[in-house]
């Protein structure tokens, strides 16, 4: 599969957050926020539900507008309680490919990242790792002062409040660890997936336990990064995992983005490993094929350019 470009430079770095904000009047109302020190970056905040189709044409409109330039990259956030799903990042990314007129056998190839988040607890949330961007429907911006009014702490990441300018440490902190993140979750699920497989694995190789009963946070893990539907309950062990962990364990927007970024031979290889962990999820014992599963990960990761290890 072919790119319009064999090299991406971003000089210019967007970020989308569809998400519920405090200072937002209607859904029809944007607001733009600059970065201390770099002019070209951005990031855009609107608050659009996925049943309205008016708005969300804007956020389309607005993300194909940006990269119509080959130097901008762009990251849009869509909270899961607004509504979005998978389903609706394949929608949009197959409007942004119709309208910049890629041809079946290119791909965005990096110049844009859709991510899912919701419940307080992924990375962009200040409270996740005390460095993100956002909390309690605005942006972080926390004073406490003493009884005689003495600033005693401070959380922002802001430079100025007044003129909307984002400090630049705390959006590279966010703009980079999301730039990475789906390498890294896929490499954090071989790791840990390998590490109990060898662990419950007899001499000839066959697994011994019901694995999904056994290992259910891994194996509703393996399930969500395989494609397929959680239930709720499923889907309550992942949350849960991920408060306590304070790691990301959801793959509902893992599949497009592979496609998007890394091609028919990276989606490929996912459909590869999608078959053959099937059997994983199998009672009684099984053979196990570990030297397969494990090459067509280091696979996949190789089709991956960032530089996690």
């Amino acid at each position: 599969m072919k790119s319009k470009t064999s090299t991406i430079i971003v000089n210019r770095r967007i970020m989308i957050i569809i998400w519920r904000w405090n200072e937002l009047n209607n859904t029809s109302d944007w607001g733009e926020y600059s970065i201390e020190g770099c002019s070209h970056d951005k990031i855009y905040i609107a608050d659009i539900k996925q049943e309205d189709t008016v708005n969300v044409k804007k956020i389309k409109e607005k993300i194909v507008d940006y990269l119509r330039s080959e130097n901008h990259q762009v990251f849009l956030f869509l909270h899961r309680s607004h509504g979005y799903q998978r389903r609706d990042i394949e929608g949009l990314s197959s409007y942004v490919k119709k309208e910049l007129k890629y041809k079946r056998d290119e791909y965005i190839h990096g110049k844009l990242k859709f991510f899912l988040f919701g419940s307080s607890r992924d990375y962009i949330y200040f409270d996740t790792a005390n460095s993100g961007l956002i909390h309690g429907g605005e942006f972080m911006h926390e004073e406490i002062y003493d009884d005689k009014g003495k600033l005693i702490k401070r959380n922002s990441v802001f430079t100025n409040k007044d003129k909307k300018e984002i400090k630049k440490s705390c959006f590279d902190k966010v703009w980079n660890y999301y730039q990475l993140e789906f390498k890294k979750k896929v490499f954090e699920l071989k790791e840990d997936l390998f590490v109990k497989l060898f662990e419950q694995t007899n001499n000839v190789g066959e697994y011994q336990l019901d694995l999904e009963k056994r290992q259910a946070l891994l194996m509703y893990r393996l399930k969500s990064f395989r494609g397929l539907g959680l239930s709720k309950r499923e889907r309550k062990v992942l949350v849960e995992a991920e408060w306590k962990q304070q790691r990301s364990f959801i793959f509902d927007d893992c599949i497009e983005n592979v496609k998007n970024n890394y091609g028919d031979e990276a989606l490929n290889i996912h459909s590869k490993i999608t078959l053959e962990t099937s059997a994983l999820f199998n009672k009684g014992n099984i053979t196990v094929p570990f030297t397969e599963i494990r090459t067509l990960f280091d696979q996949l990761l190789a089709q991956m350019p960032e530089k996690i290890y």
